[in-house]
């Protein structure tokens, strides 16, 4: 691994550190959610979290701009200074963006990575 996605784990094992949790299982939560964001970037997943609202709500969402329509993709890069206490995805269900706060997330039951060759040579 290389130390900017070391930097990323810890930044949110910080963001999920709570009392009364030992900091191990805590930076192995942070590492799990860090292997989801990575995963996202190249496919599909469908995770649960829980809502403001205490409710779980189900989502399939993605980061690889293969999945994203055009006029949702960002645009450049913005130069913002990284929440890592909250997660943004692209939801596939809704077509919008969404976030969750990363305490809330529950975790992924589903994972689709994408094959390049089925972009590369479509079937007719």
């Amino acid at each position: 691994m290389n130390s900017s996605i070391n930097s990323i784990a810890m930044h949110i094992a910080h963001q999920l550190d709570k009392p009364g949790f030992a900091w191990s299982d805590i930076v192995k939560h942070a590492w799990y959610f860090v292997r989801f964001r990575e995963a996202l970037k190249q496919g599909v997943a469908t995770f649960s979290y829980f809502k403001k609202d205490g409710t779980i709500r189900e989502a399939k969402g993605t980061l690889s701009e293969l999945l994203i329509p055009e006029d949702d993709r960002p645009k450049g890069i913005l130069p913002r200074t990284p929440n890592y206490a909250v997660f943004t995805y692209y939801d596939l269900d809704r077509k919008a963006w969404r976030s969750f706060d990363l305490r809330s997330f529950i975790g992924y039951v589903e994972y689709y990575k994408l094959e390049a060759r089925l972009f590369l040579n479509p079937r007719p």
